[in-house]
């Protein structure tokens, strides 16, 4: 049988508790508030949209040189309005440090939808620094040559990292 707490010691029981919840409750809070998401949205940027992307950017203070990109990509294949074309659709989300760029993926689907979730820069050991952009864009390239100079892109989007701080 457990003893149970008289009332003199239930308040001091209850403080300690207290005492010991507080740091776990400020490390949660803190942690959310370091992640900060960004949305994403590129196209192939041809009349059909054959390709496109669209997702979150997470930059995650517990990974300070990296970016969590979670999303999918869409390559359509024929409809009513526009025919197959026989391309893949592939977006590339290309990291940059000061400039230079530090880390690069890729993800390629044919007729169909697929997602993703990846850190992105997380390496960065020698290198500018921490990723503090990401370069997002659509390609349509031919199954045989991978090469993007044999078909075509949209426009590339650059988004920025955001700061780290409260959500409220």
């Amino acid at each position: 049988m457990r003893p149970s707490l008289s009332r003199r010691t239930a308040p001091l029981a209850f403080a300690g508790a207290m005492l010991l919840a507080a740091p776990l409750a400020s490390t949660a809070s803190a942690a959310e508030a370091r992640a900060t998401d960004t949305p994403f949205h590129v196209t192939s940027g041809d009349r059909c949209e054959y390709g496109s992307s669209e997702g979150t950017l997470t930059w995650d203070g517990t990974r300070p040189n990296g970016v969590w990109i979670t999303g999918s990509v869409r390559d359509s294949g024929p409809d009513g309005l526009c025919a197959d074309d026989g391309l893949l659709t592939r977006v590339t989300f290309t990291g940059l440090s000061r400039g230079q760029e530090v880390d690069r993926a890729e993800q390629t689907v044919d007729n169909d939808t697929e997602n993703f979730r990846f850190l992105l820069g997380d390496d960065v050991v020698i290198g500018p620094g921490p990723l503090d952009e990401v370069v997002v864009r659509i390609c349509r390239v031919t199954a045989s040559a991978p090469d993007p100079g044999l078909g075509y892109c949209g426009e590339p989007r650059t988004y920025p990292r955001t700061e780290f701080g409260p959500t409220h």
